[in-house]
C-alpha cells in the first residue's frame, strides 16, 4: 500500500476537508498518511478517528515555517504529539505570524488608497472561507473585486514588498527542536522546489545539507511531485549516504487540480522513517 505524508486540509489552505482527505486516501490506496496543514496541528486532530475507522493509519503532522539565511524553509514534523506544549505553542505563534502577513499587505494597499481595511477583514465570521483552498486575505481581496481569483489576488505580496523571510517566525533550529521535542521527525519538505534554496544536483546542495542537518533536519522529502527522477535519486542517494530519513509527500490542496492525495504511488516500503516497521 501507498505512503503519503503532505497532506493539507481545509483547516489551512487546502480545499478538502479531514473527512474528504481521508476518503480520497482509502480511494488511492494510501494506507499511510499525513496531514499536514501549515502551521496548525487541529486537521490532524480532527482526521485521525477517521482514519481509524477508514483502516489508515494517520501519522501526525504539521508543516512549520522556518528561517535559515533569509530563507523561508517548509519543515514537517511528523510522528508529532498533537498537544505537546512547545510545538503547540510554537505552531501558534507560527500561525500569528502567518497571518500577521495578510494585515501588512493590507495597511499596505490601504496606505496606497485601495479600498481595504484590517478591522473589515477581521469582522468577517470565523471559518467564512474554509475550504475555497488559498488564505482568507485572498478571497477578501477577490470579493473587493481587486482580483479575478485567489490565485491572481497573491500577485498583491509581491507588488507590495509582503514576502516570507521577512515575518517573524522562528529559526530553522527553533523548529526543528520543537518538533523533536514532540517525539517527531524534522523533514525538510520539497528541497528541490523551495524558492531561495538551491538544491539539486550540481548545486551544491550536499554541503548545504550538512548545515541544515547540523541545525535539526533529520532527512528529506524526497519523493515529492516536481521533483523529476534525477533530482529524486540525488536526494536519495544523499539521505542514504548520510543516514538520514526518507519521506514522501503529494503537497495535495485541491479537490480537483494536480497534485492529488496518493499520486506519487510510493509503497511505505520504500521510506526510511523510525516510526516505520
Amino acid at each position: 500500500m501507498y505512503a503519503d505524508l503532505h497532506v493539507h486540509t481545509s483547516h489551512s489552505d487546502g480545499e478538502l476537508a479531514p473527512a474528504q482527505v481521508v476518503g480520497r486516501a482509502k480511494e488511492a490506496g494510501v494506507s499511510l498518511l499525513a496531514i499536514c496543514d501549515h502551521n496548525l496541528l487541529s486537521g490532524s486532530l480532527e482526521a485521525a478517528p477517521l482514519a481509524a475507522r477508514a483502516g489508515i493509519r494517520l501519522v501526525y503532522g504539521v508543516e512549520i515555517d522556518s528561517l535559515w539565511r533569509g530563507v523561508d524553509l517548509h519543515v514537517l514534523g511528523l510522528n508529532v504529539d498533537p498537544e505537546e506544549p512547545g510545538l503547540v505553542r510554537l505552531a501558534r505563534e507560527s500561525r500569528d505570524a502567518l497571518d500577521g502577513m495578510s494585515d501588512t499587505l493590507l495597511r499596505r494597499m490601504r496606505a496606497d488608497g485601495l479600498p481595504v481595511s484590517v478591522e473589515e477583514f477581521r469582522a468577517r465570521p470565523a471559518g467564512w472561507s474554509q475550504g475555497l483552498g488559498g488564505w482568507p486575505a485572498l478571497h477578501y481581496l477577490v470579493d473587493k473585486g481587486l482580483a479575478a481569483s485567489w490565485r491572481q489576488a497573491v500577485a498583491y505580496y509581491g507588488k507590495y514588498q509582503v514576502g516570507y523571510a521577512q515575518a517573524p517566525f522562528h529559526s530553522l533550529s527553533e523548529s526543528c527542536a520543537a518538533i523533536r521535542g514532540a517525539g517527531g521527525v524534522a523533514i525538510l519538505a520539497h528541497p528541490g522546489d523551495t524558492p531561495g534554496l538551491a538544491a539539486g544536483p550540481g548545486t551544491g546542495f550536499d554541503q548545504t545539507l550538512e548545515e541544515l542537518a547540523a541545525l535539526g533536519v533529520q532527512g528529506l522529502e524526497c519523493h515529492y511531485p516536481s521533483h523529476d527522477e534525477g533530482m529524486t535519486a540525488y536526494f536519495l542517494g544523499l539521505c542514504r549516504e548520510r543516514g538520514l530519513y526518507i519521506s514522501a509527500g503529494s503537497d495535495c490542496h485541491s479537490a480537483s487540480e494536480a497534485p492529488q492525495i496518493g499520486c506519487l504511488r510510493v509503497r511505505e516500503e520504500e521510506l526510511n522513517l523510525p516510526f516505520l516497521p
